[in-house]
């Protein structure tokens, strides 16, 4: 099987594969002494263990983050796990079509290493199905600068195709060993449903093996598969892959592309909070929580590639952002207070150059303090309209624009004066910040 053209074959599944057994509230007990000491058992020994050797599958329709969940019982009605994630969509379709709510299952093997039990169900043939989630936009965030691909790396498809090709080629174990040890590093970083089909092929060249070490290591490929959605796994990818991509954002200077098209941190965050399911919303608040909602959602390859496009855009954006609050010294504030004063046409003028602190870079302080400050600069002339206490905060009660974002004035109809002088004061402070950086490079 060409694992390079597999989504043009058919590929079926005799095995339905029953994962996070170690997990069960009710079973835990019995199965985690076996799996700690990671001893062969057969079929009959688990379920004499369980209380038979029967399995009932049926869908789970409240799962909080798989939505094609499948949960397996024994027959002592006690839950046992579910049907992995790349099989459950498979399985729903196949039992909506033979119209049956329930099904039985009959335990086939157990890989108490892993934690994997095996099962099969009479007469069924489960085809190798990605499960597209046709609920998605595919033409969300679509027209972006640019797009880096994280799902279909490189180091991933060239350690596919070398595994493939040792399988095929009957290659000795060590050259198989080799090459399979080098697919189980990269398989990990990846969170989509892209490589589903591919690893499944894998699977069956392995089970097919001459080599009985080889056909042994089929488990660990689809553990490795399995165990992506893990917690543990979850919080590796948010703390090592995430961080990675991020990186790989900045050296291809993504940040100063977005910024050319003019894309705003705010532009790029009003495109995340309409991302599916509210995954942005869930990445501010709990990024392993993302990951997982992330891995189940199967995303398309084109959206999932956006989404985390622009996540290490935003990333960026505020590191810039920051970098930038901390740089805006207030000899820097004073100059460019100075230059602007030929286009304040009052004191409430002043409130303008609270907005643009407030939007463009990040200032967090009351506006009590920003008057105060610009009270305070080590200004070296006379100031004209010199804040004075209660000048901003009168300002925004006779200008309700104020409260919107400053890149959102111009919807909201404000004055050609105000636009300028946010202009012209936006203008003057990323000049002295740019000279200010060119200082420091001549200087080291």
């Amino acid at each position: 099987m060409d694992v390079t053209n597999v989504n043009s074959k058919e590929i079926e599944m005799h095995e339905l594969v029953i994962v996070g057994s170690r997990y069960s509230k009710h079973l835990k007990d019995r199965l985690l002494p076996i799996y700690e000491k990671g001893e062969p058992m057969s079929a009959e020994e688990l379920g004499r263990l369980l209380g038979g050797m029967t399995l009932v599958v049926r869908p789970v329709e409240d799962n909080t983050f798989d939505f094609h969940a499948v949960g397996a019982r024994t027959e002592e009605n006690l839950f046992l796990g579910f049907v992995w994630m790349y099989q459950s969509y498979a399985l729903r379709e196949w039992m909506m079509d033979q119209g049956v709510k329930c099904i039985k299952a009959r335990i086939k093997r157990v890989n108490t290493k892993y934690g994997l039990i095996f099962a099969e169900v009479e007469g069924m043939k489960l085809k190798c199905q990605v499960r597209d989630n046709y609920n998605i936009d595919t033409d969300w965030a679509s027209g972006l600068p640019r797009v880096l691909p994280y799902n279909n790396s490189m180091s991933l498809d060239v350690a596919m195709f070398l595994l493939h090709e040792a399988l095929t080629e009957n290659m000795d174990y060590e050259h198989v060993s080799s090459r399979f040890e080098n697919l189980l590093t990269y398989l990990p970083t990846d969170l989509s449903a892209h490589y589903y089909r591919e690893c499944v092929a894998l699977y069956h060249l392995m089970e097919q093996s001459p080599l009985e070490k080889v056909r042994e290591m089929r488990d660990t490929l689809l553990h490795t598969f399995v165990s992506r959605g893990s917690t543990e796994k979850m919080e590796w990818w948010v703390k090592e892959c995430l961080p990675r991509f991020i990186s790989l954002a900045e050296d291809e200077n993504l940040l100063g592309l977005y910024e050319a098209a003019k894309f705003t941190l705010e532009r790029v965050e009003a495109l995340l909070e309409s991302a599916p399911n509210g995954l942005f919303y869930l990445y501010k608040y709990d990024r392993v929580h993302f990951a997982k909602q992330l891995y189940y959602l199967t995303l398309p390859d084109a959206v999932y590639n956006r989404l985390l496009t622009l996540l290490a855009v935003r990333e960026l954006m505020l590191e810039e952002r920051t970098e930038t609050k901390q740089k805006l010294t207030r000899e820097i504030l004073a100059k460019a207070v100075v230059d602007v004063q030929q286009y304040f046409w009052g004191f409430s003028s002043n409130a303008i150059l609270y907005c643009v602190r407030r939007d463009r870079y990040g200032y967090t302080g009351t506006v009590s303090q920003c008057e105060r400050e610009l009270r305070e600069l080590p200004y070296k002339v006379v100031i004209k309209y010199l804040c004075t206490e209660g000048t901003i905060s009168n300002a925004f009660s006779h200008n309700p624009y104020m409260k919107y974002h400053i890149d959102k004035w111009e919807q909201h109809g404000v004055k050609e004066r105000a636009l300028k002088l946010r202009d012209e004061f936006i203008k003057v402070i990323e000049t002295a910040l740019l000279l200010e950086k060119s200082a420091i490079k001549t200087a080291i």
